[in-house]
């Protein structure tokens, strides 16, 4: 099965126990309609563009890749879904796995690694473009586990810091 044995990309992130009796200001932020925002990627990549998107949605000095975001598998579902013509629309993503070895210091060294180039089946294209909202659901969700597995296969992951030490310096060794 695609994904199997990878963590669910929409499992929520494990809760802390957290003192909330205190009161603390907190602001709500506005909805944002991405709609036209996807129209533009989906349209730009219909007419053969490129583009390079961070899918953790943000950076972070952590041992393990942060959940992803949906926004990748709607480009690239969305996309294909809208492609008219005879032969299927075909877009590859290339998962990129940067690697700092000193991610608190300025200029220091990373590695830059390409994963293997990730193709979605037309069955999970048909499934997003005909189906309704369990459907789309589950055709993104198939799409995120894949992805979530070619990030993992070009990046390093360590339970700690230390092991994380551990592999870049195998890895300069070799």
């Amino acid at each position: 099965a695609p994904g199997a044995g990878v963590t669910d990309p929409l499992s929520e992130p494990e809760k802390e126990d957290v003192d909330v009796t205190e009161q603390s200001a907190y602001s709500f932020l506005p909805y944002i309609d991405q709609h036209s925002m996807f129209n533009d990627v989906h349209n730009f990549l219909l007419n053969g563009g490129t583009i390079g998107i961070f899918p953790e949605g943000g950076t972070h000095d952590g041992t393990q890749l942060l959940p992803l975001k949906w926004g990748v598998s709607e480009m690239l579902l969305g996309t294909m879904a809208k492609h008219e013509g005879p032969e299927p629309c075909k877009i590859s993503v290339v998962p990129v796995g940067l690697n700092y070895f000193a991610p608190h210091k300025f200029r220091s060294t990373v590695s830059v690694d390409f994963g293997d180039p990730i193709q979605v089946d037309q069955t999970l294209v048909d499934l997003y473009k005909n189906g309704g909202k369990e459907e789309k659901q589950e055709a993104n969700l198939v799409v995120m586990r894949q992805v979530v597995a070619g990030m993992q296969a070009c990046t390093l992951q360590a339970e700690n810091i230390k092991t994380l030490q551990l592999f870049r310096t195998l890895r300069r060794l070799y």
